[in-house]
């Protein structure tokens, strides 16, 4: 079984890091904020309803929805990625992707793990590609867009690293 795909290559961008922290402390302070609606759970509906527009003022729906889409812009960025299209051979016993720069095989005795990869924003965004990772011995990681029938070759191929 020898076929060619072309894929696209995910490099990190710097601003990942960033992302990264901002959707950590938005998911903190989007919990803090959201106990205060906890009590509302324990009450009769009529009571929640009142204690939701009487007691909770508006102030803390502002930070809520505040943080909340401050989450959103983190996952945003924390999902941002390079890409760079290649072409990817599957041989009978290893991968080769042949970029411009350097061709690199990979020996499928030297993958670990391939799973998809996700985020709250990016993977909306097309429902024609899947993001997924490809994670070596040596902990090295391969993030790769492609159409779904190469992450579903693959993982036939393989099927204890899924």
């Amino acid at each position: 079984m020898e076929e060619e795909f072309k894929i696209k290559l995910a490099t990190k961008r710097k601003i990942n890091e960033v992302g990264k922290t901002i959707s950590r402390q938005a998911v903190v302070f989007v919990f803090l904020v959201g106990l205060c609606f906890l009590p509302a759970k324990y009450l009769p509906t009529e009571l929640a309803i009142i204690y939701l527009i009487e007691f909770v003022h508006r102030y803390v729906y502002y930070v809520f929805f505040f943080f909340f889409s401050v989450l959103v812009i983190g996952e945003y960025l924390r999902g941002l990625r390079t890409y760079k299209t290649v072409e990817i051979e599957i041989k009978p016993d290893k991968l080769i992707i042949k970029d411009l720069k350097e061709p690199f095989e990979i020996e499928y005795s030297s993958i670990k793990k391939i799973y998809g990869g996700n985020n709250l924003v990016h993977d909306f965004k097309s429902m024609h590609y899947i993001n997924f990772i490809i994670k070596l011995e040596d902990n090295t990681k391969i993030e790769i867009r492609s159409h779904s029938e190469l992450f579903n070759g693959l993982t036939d191929l393989l099927p204890n690293t899924v």
